[in-house]
């Protein structure tokens, strides 16, 4: 059985839709879609989500299609719940609002630490963000994770989903280079999922270029796309 798993955030839940579901598998010429993407996931998660189901099943996915999120999501180990994929990790972003109840944060997730903890982690982040670090992690993150695929004869295309990337501003990082010479890898600063979306949306869309979340019909037109990458 031909699958094909996919790894992402809250951009990538439409890809569970039925409808669309058909479509990836026609296009791609499979018999299964396992969508792995939760919301809020951060690239670390979109990963380590992978490499369980990987660990786990008995069958090697077809493809390995990966939509990357926001570099500026981390990941911090304050869940009281253990996930197999994600050990007690939670993916927060820089400039979250503080969470204002106990309640607020429960609806988001358990925590095993207090709300004042975890506000401050929020602070100390937003505080001491910046995105050149962020790119730096995110360049390794992602050529190490396409080299563990590799080694595993497992196809994979990672592309840029939500981030808008200026390849002057880290022109000093000398390890951006390999991702141009990797074939798996969309360029990340000459496409954007989102904004393909939204630059060729039939009709006006109310959001921004690089953080709508498209309908089903648009996320075909995405796999129509992603189709034309694929060596």
């Amino acid at each position: 059985m031909k699958t094909i798993l996919i790894s992402g955030c809250s951009y990538s839940l439409v890809f569970s839709h039925h409808e669309i579901q058909d479509h990836i598998k026609k296009t791609f010429g499979v018999d299964q879609v396992v969508n792995l993407s939760e919301t809020g996931s951060s690239i670390k998660s979109q990963i380590q989500r992978v490499i369980e189901w990987v660990s786990v099943s008995k069958n090697k996915p077809h493809l390995v299609l990966m939509p990357f999120t926001h570099i500026e999501r981390y990941d911090a180990p304050l869940s009281n719940v253990l996930d197999p994929a994600t050990g007690f990790d939670v993916s927060l972003c820089v400039s979250m609002d503080p969470f204002e109840s106990v309640e607020g944060i429960k609806n988001r997730f358990k925590s095993r630490v207090p709300m004042d903890l975890v506000n401050q982690l929020l602070k100390t982040m937003t505080l001491t963000y910046n995105d050149v670090s962020a790119f730096n992690n995110f360049v390794t993150q992602a050529e190490t994770f396409s080299g563990w695929l590799e080694n595993r004869n497992i196809k994979h295309l990672f592309f840029n989903m939500s981030n808008n990337l200026n390849e002057n501003k880290f022109q000093n990082i000398g390890k951006k280079y390999f991702l141009n010479e990797n074939q798996n890898i969309v360029n990340i600063f000459s496409f954007c999922g989102n904004k393909f979306m939204h630059d060729h949306a039939k009709s006006k869309i109310n959001g921004g270029q690089y953080t709508h979340h498209h309908d089903v019909e648009q996320n075909k037109l995405l796999i129509n796309k992603l189709k034309t990458f694929i060596i």
